[in-house]
């Protein structure tokens, strides 16, 4: 089993690392969130290791590669599926642990976070997405006891998981429009010359 961890919010990942390393996950990340699991004695699998592409544009590039996306977006269920994974040596992803700034300046990192929870929601009997700090310990609870995640509980995960993704977008989008309204005021208000052409004689 295996979990994708890459999160602005490190509240509660520790406990919640360190619960999933001792079920028999492997633990895939990068960056600051490798960094900060890895100075808890918590084994990470470099997503830059996985994919053989290093990291580059300051973390904007890490997450968008076939081998990580085809691991989220595959139907687990289908034999066909499994067998193009294994043939291509595409890692699946049982969960996405992530969560998204909610505070000016735009974190750019985001875009990467942002289309893992997407496409994991959206592939929700396959990947469970994770988006709220909050659902750790239910989550680990399952795990833990069960070995197991039930439908319903992805589902509602995954629901979560979307609302929060369009709230970031929606976000985003009015700081935009914001900004275009101070920039068309200000072209607005800006005083113009009147120019009196003057006829030759």
């Amino acid at each position: 089993m295996r979990a994708l961890i890459s999160v602005s919010d490190h509240n509660g990942l520790v406990p919640f690392a360190k619960l999933l390393e001792s079920c028999g996950f492997e633990i895939i990340s990068a960056g600051n969130t490798a960094t900060h699991l890895r100075a808890e004695f918590i084994p990470v699998s470099v997503v830059d290791e996985i994919t053989g592409f290093s990291e580059t544009l300051g973390g904007r590039l890490t997450m968008f590669h076939p081998k990580i996306f085809g691991g989220i977006v595959a139907n687990i269920g289908d034999p066909l599926h499994r067998d193009r994974l294994a043939k291509q040596k595409i890692v699946h992803c049982d969960l996405i642990v992530a969560n998204l700034t909610h505070s000016p300046p735009i974190d750019e990192t985001d875009a990467g976070r942002l289309s893992l929870l997407t496409a994991a929601a959206i592939n929700f009997g396959s990947v469970v997405a994770i988006v709220d700090p909050a659902d750790y310990r239910e989550v680990g609870r399952l795990i833990h006891d069960h070995s197991f995640i039930p439908g319903i509980t992805r589902q509602r995960l995954a629901a979560k998981a979307l609302y929060v993704c369009s709230e970031w977008t929606n976000q985003v989008a009015r700081q935009f429009r914001k900004q275009i309204e101070m920039i068309e005021s200000r072209v607005v208000s800006t005083p113009t010359v009147a120019v009196t052409a003057t006829a030759e004689v």
